[in-house]
């Protein structure tokens, strides 16, 4: 399965993503700070990026400038997570958005989308927001 990591400083939405990322096979990395997600993403090359634009350290809009301007991980698919009413304005950078609170079968398909063929995650009735 894909290498997620999930560049987030609320430990409870990570908690519920990334045990459902695991419960489907993926293996996940956990940044809380914008730098530190910056560097694990050069370090790791994930598949995947879920990244919130409120963070401490570098925000998430200069990580996700930082991403798109490496050439070592330009290619790596960023689904942005905010709870910020103008988020899509703001990250035009990103594959896609997704509004906070989310439910998880909506983001188990923005991120089948995302990674494509191999990415599988199933959706089911155990959905819940994050």
């Amino acid at each position: 399965m894909s290498h997620v990591l999930i560049i987030e400083d609320d430990e409870d939405v990570v908690a519920v993503v990334a045990h459902h990322l695991r419960k489907h096979g993926h293996s996940v990395s956990v940044a809380y700070d914008g730098s530190e997600g910056y560097l694990t993403a050069v370090r790791e090359r994930p598949d995947l990026v879920l990244l919130d634009l409120l963070l401490p350290g570098f925000t998430g809009q200069q990580v996700l400038h930082l991403l798109r301007t490496n050439p070592d991980v330009r290619g790596t698919p960023i689904l942005v997570l905010s709870a910020l009413e103008d988020a899509e304005r703001r990250t035009a950078a990103a594959d896609d958005t997704l509004g906070k609170p989310f439910r998880l079968d909506v983001l188990s398909e923005r991120i089948r989308r995302l990674l494509g063929p191999g990415g599988n995650l199933a959706t089911g009735p155990t959905a819940a927001s994050a």
